[in-house]
């Protein structure tokens, strides 16, 4: 199960915390701040910073677009995804449904 953990400034529309699907494998410390800037970290090591983009949420519409990410990461670099916020605790697009598993 993969884990994004949301640790956020500023996300409105969605709760800071744990989220997870069973789509990946792989784990995530997401750190959102004001102005529109996330760090992506490893879990282990959330102080760690493998990569930066820029989200926006706009109602229900949660857009993640990615830096330059190293490793395992790489093939997100550039691109953008679009999630449609279900509740304050999940969000889903592209077959995915991340929920809010904890702080």
């Amino acid at each position: 199960m993969g884990l994004f953990f949301i640790s956020t400034v500023y996300a409105e529309g969605l709760k800071t915390g744990r989220y997870a699907t069973d789509a990946y494998g792989l784990t995530f410390f997401f750190r959102f701040h004001h102005g529109g800037e996330v760090q992506i970290c490893p879990t282990d090591s959330p102080n760690r910073v493998l990569g930066k983009g820029r989200y926006n949420i706009s109602g229900e519409r949660l857009t993640l677009t990615f830096g330059q990410l190293g490793g395992d990461l790489s093939n997100l670099s550039g691109r953008t995804f679009i999630y449609t916020i279900q509740d304050d605790e999940s969000f889903a697009g592209y077959e995915e449904l991340w929920v809010r598993i904890g702080n």
